[in-house]
């Protein structure tokens, strides 16, 4: 499977899943940045937070994938919970990572 195959499943599947995954990742990393003294790790984690929600609300688009696919940390976030709601083997997801970054 592909890095978009992946993430296109979840889409169909239970897209309403994957959002709660994002936005719950996306807490995850806000948190994680109010607690940091650095502040460029803190900076860091607000960016993950923001792409974690900007891919959760592109699931209300027409074309989620291709808004999610055009930002590295929305599409790696995005990818990984997705995996994660299909129980995908873990060695799939560094395989069709390599596979995409091979082809880009």
């Amino acid at each position: 499977m592909t890095v978009q195959e992946i993430i296109q499943r979840s889409i169909d599947m239970h897209p309403s899943l994957l959002r709660e995954a994002l936005l719950n990742v996306a807490a995850l990393h806000s948190r994680a940045g109010n607690e940091m003294l650095d502040k460029k790790a803190s900076e860091s984690a607000y960016r993950l937070a923001d792409s974690c929600r900007s891919a959760a609300a592109a699931l209300g688009n027409d074309n989620p994938l291709a808004v999610i696919m055009g930002d590295m940390s929305a599409w790696t976030s995005t990818l990984r919970q997705a995996a994660k709601l299909q129980c995908l083997p873990r060695h799939m997801v560094p395989a069709a990572v390599a596979a995409y970054e091979a082809a880009h």
